[in-house]
């Protein structure tokens, strides 16, 4: 387990605290979608490799898409479930995982995000991390406030509820790739160590 730093709280007491982490990706314990395709060619595939990981298991992601555009999945863990309503409203947010870069067609990257889900509507952490090498390499976020998630993609606010009146919260990460040319190609990356830390407070 990574440990995780005590968020700024500005004096709100602290209550409970939900871990979801994942270092072996069982792909039953996760689902994806691909939500952007701008050329509508667009192809993604998830495997678990058993070794090459950090340091076994990991996630492996190939796009396929043709430009000029982009393509855009989202993965979500089936069991990284917080409902405010139950535990408390959210205090803060941290995220951690490792990635790495296989292949990197004309893109020569893969670009990660922290992504949640909540009542349909996916939300996103704009600052990215992205797979430009092939080691692993950590990536983290810290004491992330729902202003610090900006909608993605459906029809809810510009940023999340995490008050205590609002609806369950699902974790999970976005991937992307562009091209700016037309032509097609495809991109091969990994995921391992993923890592959520919810804080939610005691009042």
């Amino acid at each position: 387990m990574r440990p995780g730093p005590t968020p700024t709280t500005g004096g709100v007491g602290i209550g409970t605290v939900a871990l979801f982490t994942d270092n072996s990706f069982v792909a039953s314990d996760w689902s994806a979608t691909k939500i952007t395709d701008d050329q509508g060619s667009g192809a993604f595939a998830v495997s678990q490799p058993a070794a090459g990981g950090n340091p076994t298991s990991y996630r492996h992601l190939r796009h396929d898409w043709s430009g000029p555009g982009s393509i855009l999945t989202v993965h979500l863990h089936n069991g990284a479930v917080y409902n405010p309503a139950e535990k408390g409203a959210i205090l803060t947010v941290n995220v951690s995982f490792d990635l790495r870069l296989f292949e990197g067609g004309s893109s020569n990257a893969v670009n990660y995000l922290p992504l949640l889900v909540q009542n349909g509507t996916y939300y996103r952490v704009p600052r990215l991390s992205s797979a430009v090498d092939n080691n692993w390499e950590t990536f983290s976020y810290e004491n992330l406030a729902a202003s610090d998630w900006v909608r993605l993609s459906g029809p809810g606010p510009e940023n999340p509820d995490f008050s205590a009146g609002g609806g369950p919260i699902q974790f999970g990460y976005v991937a992307s790739n562009g091209r700016s040319m037309a032509g097609s190609t495809a991109t091969e990356s990994g995921m391992d160590n993923w890592f959520v830390l919810v804080f939610s407070s005691l009042f």
